[in-house]
């Protein structure tokens, strides 16, 4: 299986390091990339598991979980990156079959030898009629998914 996270890589040389392996995540981009494929695969524990002083328990695994019902991820973009930052796009459809984009600025932490997400600077940002449809026909998203 080709990575969810857009490295072009296989799951299993790629994020699976991290997810499953629980290999140490060399840098803040490694993370998020990680991260995002979590969410694709719904894995709450891993999700918790990176963010900043996070507590984790059955309900807050439980509440994760219930999240991913409502969203199918499609496809990463990564806008930028730097020692502690990441700028990005993430491409989704939610439970009325709607596609959309979140446009987020993260900011991680370095504390005791890991990385972890803190927050991030959610932008008002829309799916461009000229980009590549996110559900992946190769098409543009005006002449696919937004005549829908």
């Amino acid at each position: 299986m080709i990575c969810p996270c857009g490295s072009e890589k296989s799951y299993e040389s790629c994020c699976k390091l991290y997810i499953e392996d629980k290999k140490k995540v060399p840098n803040v981009e490694h993370l998020m990339r990680s991260r995002y494929t979590a969410f694709v695969l719904k894995n709450a524990q891993y999700i918790l598991e990176t963010n900043y002083r996070q507590t984790i328990n059955d309900k807050e695994i439980k509440l994760l979980e219930r999240e991913f019902d409502s969203v199918e991820w499609l496809q990463l973009y990564v806008i930028d990156s730097t020692k502690n930052e990441v700028e990005f796009k993430a491409y989704y459809r939610d439970f009325d079959e709607k596609l959309h984009v979140m446009h987020e600025h993260s900011h991680f932490v370095f504390e005791e030898g890991k990385w972890y997400y803190r927050d991030g600077v959610i932008f008002n940002s829309k799916i461009e009629r000229n980009e590549p449809c996110p559900c992946g026909s190769g098409k543009k998203y005006k002449q696919c998914c937004a005549k829908r």
